[in-house]
């Protein structure tokens, strides 16, 4: 069986102001949150500009709970339902992208 891994969840957004409402959010869906990254600028691509505006930014939450590796895609599966729940007009307006951290990778 493979060991359990840490949950680490990546959010970029426009408005800053999400980060409180996103945060709550996932601790809901999957426990504590034990660290936080600050602010990231997001500028490697210009990808999500058309649907999510601009300048956008990145936030990293690390979860205190472990994970199954097995249960990544059913985690990936919520984070959508949570894009979905902050959309506006039919847009996202973050895109939430779960990973996950073992002591031989970051997936």
């Amino acid at each position: 069986m493979p060991d359990p891994a840490k949950l680490v969840i990546g959010c970029i957004m426009n408005d800053k102001s999400l980060a409180q409402k996103v945060s709550l959010s996932l601790e809901n869906a999957f426990g504590p949150v034990d660290i936080i990254s600050r602010w990231l600028d997001f500028d490697y691509t210009d990808y999500y500009y058309k649907e999510m505006g601009s300048p956008l930014f990145r936030k990293v939450f690390a979860f205190k709970n472990l994970i199954g590796q097995d249960t990544l895609a059913r985690i990936k599966e919520k984070t959508n339902e949570l894009e979905n729940r902050f959309e506006i007009s039919g847009r996202r307006i973050i895109n939430i992208d779960p990973g996950y951290l073992v002591s031989s990778r970051f997936i």
